[in-house]
């Protein structure tokens, strides 16, 4: 066959391009935006990850700050639970010291107090050794009392305290002791005569009613700071 005839027999259809062929009936489609849906579905594992690793840091986070506020607060309770005490023990101590002290001071003010009487009303000098030893007895366990009150007690309470043992050791010394030193010799004492003694009880009996009195005064006072001291936290 010539070249003309092969020509001619090839017709115009076999000369086209070919198409492809439709699919099959039944075939699944080819969905042309499947290449894409590799990188988001990367995107959203990477996403899950995220959210769990926030989840496990936010949960790690809130464990130890729960922690933590357990550990101040027990830490705070028992701090405060040992403050609360060790004011107790200051308290009832301070208490006790302040107790002390009242007793003191109103045992040695009841007896120095019964000289009144005699002082006003005896025509004649009359024996003090016993009661200036009982007196002298009262008085020392009164100043151990005050020491005790300064070195516990509260700072107003130390300072007003002192005032008791200034008030006392000056009647003590101008007034009480000289009286008491002149009428303690029996023998001295009946050589005095009527109106020397007249005139040295008055004049005791005079500061002595003074020397109550201003005491009386700083019990007041020391009782309010008293008060103060063992109602507040120290």
């Amino acid at each position: 066959m010539t070249t003309e005839a092969r020509q001619e027999s090839a017709s115009p259809e076999s000369l086209r391009p070919s198409q492809a062929s439709p699919p099959a009936e039944g075939a699944a489609p080819v969905d042309a935006s499947q290449p894409a849906a590799e990188p988001q579905m990367a995107v959203a594992t990477r996403s899950g990850q995220y959210a769990l690793i926030a989840a496990l840091l936010a949960a790690i986070i809130s464990s130890l700050v729960s922690a933590s506020a357990s550990v101040y607060v027990s830490v705070n309770q028992a701090n405060r639970g040992d403050r609360l005490a060790a004011i107790e023990s200051i308290r009832a101590n301070r208490q006790n010291v302040y107790n002390n002290f009242v007793v003191a001071m109103l045992d040695y003010l009841s007896e120095i107090g019964s000289l009144t009487g005699p002082l006003q009303y005896s025509p004649h000098p009359f024996d003090v050794k016993d009661i200036t030893r009982t007196i002298s007895d009262k008085n020392i366990k009164l100043q151990g009392c005050i020491s005790l009150v300064t070195m516990t007690g509260g700072d107003e309470t130390a300072i007003m305290v002192s005032k008791f043992s200034t008030t006392l050791t000056s009647f003590t010394r101008d007034h009480y002791l000289p009286f008491a030193l002149k009428y303690a010799d029996k023998d001295l004492s009946n050589a005095i005569s009527g109106d020397e003694w007249k005139q040295d009880r008055t004049n005791l009996a005079t500061s002595l009613n003074s020397y109550l009195g201003d005491m009386g005064i700083l019990y007041g006072e020391f009782m309010e700071l008293a008060r103060k001291d063992l109602r507040t936290n120290i």
